[in-house]
């Protein structure tokens, strides 16, 4: 009988709050959106890595730290999604 009254308690609410949700297309790492970590976007990487200011796609696949730059630092979270060849 308890459960009742919480379900109807809970069906009767009228507040709501928002919660923002940012979705991230694809996974880290990977520059070329084919699902997986590899030679290709390591190329991409090293030349994202050369960029004075990347560019937002470099920004999207390899930027791990928030920093707006891809550094040696995100080199390290590279290395651990490298599926290979």
């Amino acid at each position: 009988m308890l459960k009742d009254r919480g379900r109807s308690a809970a069906a009767s609410r009228t507040d709501s709050k928002m919660i923002p949700l940012i979705v991230v297309p694809g996974i880290f790492g990977d520059y070329d959106y084919d699902t997986d970590v590899h030679l290709d976007d390591f190329t991409w990487f090293a030349d994202c890595m050369l960029q004075l200011e990347p560019s937002e796609q470099c920004l999207t696949a390899f930027n791990d730290d928030g920093d707006q730059q891809v550094t040696l630092a995100d080199f390290s979270a590279f290395q651990i999604v490298f599926t290979g060849p």
